[in-house]
């Protein structure tokens, strides 16, 4: 299997690496600033705490988005499962680098990454379905459209987690296709 700790991806102003050590506290930052806003810190890092907890069960790949021109980490990205039939995608931009055009390239880059890490020929992304940047970026990257579903306990929380307000009824998804 080949080792991807020292690889790159990049798109337009960014580029992903997996994280390291030092990247996770700056990553769960990164994640944690929706969560306060509706939550009290205390709560969120509850949720963060338990939501790290269970990643090392599972192999996933949690690269982080950063900034080329300052080095700066601008997002927290995610590839969970990546050997299931469908991985999921999922990236939490830092709210300072919201509606710039980052979350596009950062999209970009994490397909790519994904298309190394994984030998899927295809991949979910998912949302809320009131997420319209999130929305546009999976039709962005060819997604085509997948049944709506009932949003459960988890998935609240992984919207929570990536932006979302955690309160719609309806999930989102959509079928990215191998590039």
């Amino acid at each position: 299997m080949e080792d991807f700790s020292k690889a790159v991806w990049e798109s337009g102003a960014v580029y992903l690496r997996l994280a390291t050590e030092e990247d996770k506290a700056v990553a769960e930052r990164i994640e944690l600033e929706d969560l306060v806003s509706t939550l009290s810190e205390e709560a969120a890092q509850s949720i963060v705490d338990v939501i790290a907890s269970i990643r090392p069960v599972r192999k996933d790949y949690r690269p982080v988005a950063i900034l080329k021109e300052t080095d700066e980490i601008i997002g927290a990205c995610e590839i969970r499962s990546p050997e299931c039939e469908m991985p999921v995608l999922s990236i939490t931009l830092g709210q300072k680098y919201r509606g710039q055009g980052y979350g596009r390239m950062v999209a970009d880059a994490l397909l790519r990454a994904a298309c190394d890490l994984s030998p899927a020929d295809a991949f979910l992304w998912e949302c809320e379905a009131d997420n319209e940047a999130s929305i546009r970026l999976a039709k962005g990257l060819g997604g085509e459209p997948l049944p709506d579903r009932e949003k459960t306990g988890i998935d609240a929380l992984n919207h929570l987690l990536s932006g979302g307000d955690g309160e719609g009824e309806f999930i989102l998804g959509f079928r990215i296709p191998r590039r």
